[in-house]
């Protein structure tokens, strides 16, 4: 289950599909 947290540590800038969906469209 350390993935999960992974994903929410992960900082937007490197998942900008994730938490900007503005920035792939």
């Amino acid at each position: 289950m350390e993935q999960s947290r992974t994903l929410e540590v992960t900082p937007p800038r490197l998942l900008p599909g994730l938490h900007s969906p503005s920035g792939q469209g």
